[in-house]
């Protein structure tokens, strides 16, 4: 399944990497590129354990995979009637509205079939093969935004999720009898995904999760604001900005296996933490300066599959057996939930601080990102693994 998987990332990359700054790029305003944060989180937050807990009750979590990639491929050409940033964003939510059920259920598959002492190399496996699809979709997207024009990009995004969900139909294989939908099941998974979301029922699971959400906010924050500034660094050069956005994947093409094989061996917990921790000092420093050679060295630093990896890992370890899918849920949602929080406190603030006219004064909120990580240091200390 690692050609769907690398498919899936290029078409999400495509999006993440160069949709904000063309909103930017067009007339937005810092809360307006904010707003895709939050119309992304939105959906996640709320759907993704439903849509994890429905593939657990059935399951089944090929078909969430395919049908939500195969609705963006759908969607994609919408884009191109889109007239105005409103319009834009209209198309953003529908589309996010599908992107919402293929993660938690792609988690799922990745991680409950394997061993808990293997489950961070897997991981790490396919969250290279996750970077190869970062880095295809940063230079291909860069390119053809400067060279052709945002249209082709969208073009692009409809071909690649088309074709992967057709390789995920092909490829991507289940075993076992499956359930059957009906509108039982369709309650059953929401009241279990709301039964279960308590800090008295699921202590550990609170302590993660709050881990995930104060990193996410404060990396929302981050590369919300990040993204402008390198644009603004590079003086607004599509290509460029897809270039270093891609290079930027490289080395975590490489990192995912380590940070998989660290895990195992010291600790999915102690890997997270120290990974937080580097965050930490990143933050400050990327806010230190407005040389793009140096940005560009230090965005190529692949740290956030040390988060994601150890993350999942730790999802997987404390659901039961039957609820890999909805605690993978409620790992993207919370994620989402603190990227989509983040990005709009850093978006109102730097409109606020009337960042359009100083583009310099972002670099404050940049630095005061860091308190998220430094935070989600001191959490997870908390958190009781079962041996």
């Amino acid at each position: 399944m690692g050609i769907p998987f690398i498919l899936i990332s290029i078409n999400a990359t495509i999006f993440w990497t160069i949709f904000r700054v063309f909103i930017y790029d067009i007339g937005g305003s810092f809360t307006e590129v904010a707003l895709i944060s939050l119309i992304q989180g939105f959906f996640t937050i709320f759907l993704s354990p439903f849509w994890g807990a429905l593939s657990d009750a059935l399951k089944r979590r090929k078909i969430f995979i395919i049908a939500g990639s195969a609705f963006l491929a759908l969607i994609a050409p919408l884009f191109l009637m889109a007239r105005s940033i409103t319009d834009y964003l209209i198309v953003f939510t529908v589309a996010s509205f599908f992107s919402s059920m293929i993660y938690p259920c792609l988690n799922a598959i990745l991680t409950e079939n394997v061993e808990s002492t293997r489950r961070g190399a897997t991981l790490g496996l396919f969250f290279g093969l996750n970077a190869i699809g970062w880095t295809l979709g940063g230079f291909l997207s860069g390119y053809l935004a400067d060279v052709l024009g945002m249209d082709f990009v969208f073009i692009l995004a409809g071909l690649v999720g088309g074709l992967g969900a057709v390789m995920g139909a092909l490829l991507i294989r289940e075993y076992g009898q499956y359930g059957k939908l009906s509108k039982d099941v369709i309650h059953y998974a929401w009241k279990r995904v709301m039964g279960s979301f308590t800090i008295e029922k699921n202590p550990d699971l609170m302590v993660l999760l709050g881990t995930i959400i104060l990193y996410g906010s404060g990396s929302g924050v981050f590369f919300t604001l990040f993204q402008i500034k390198f644009f603004e660094c590079v003086k607004r050069s599509y290509l460029i900005y897809g270039v270093v956005s891609a290079l930027s994947g490289v080395g975590s093409i490489i990192a995912p296996p380590v940070y998989g094989y660290l895990a195992d061996k010291i600790g999915k917990k102690e890997v997270f933490q120290a990974t937080l921790i580097a965050y930490t000092l990143y933050f400050i420093t990327m806010g230190l300066t407005w040389n793009p050679l140096i940005l560009a060295i230090l965005w190529f630093l692949p740290l956030w599959p040390g988060v994601r990896i150890s993350s999942i890992a730790l999802a997987t370890e404390l659901a039961r057996e039957d609820a890999v899918g909805e605690y993978q849920g409620f790992v993207e949602s919370s994620s989402a939930l603190a990227r989509a929080i983040g990005a709009l406190i850093g978006g109102i603030i730097a409109d606020i601080l009337g960042a359009r006219k100083n583009i310099f004064l972002i670099d404050y909120i940049l630095i005061g990102s860091a308190i998220g990580p430094f935070l989600a240091t001191l959490l997870i200390n908390k958190l009781r693994l079962r041996r």
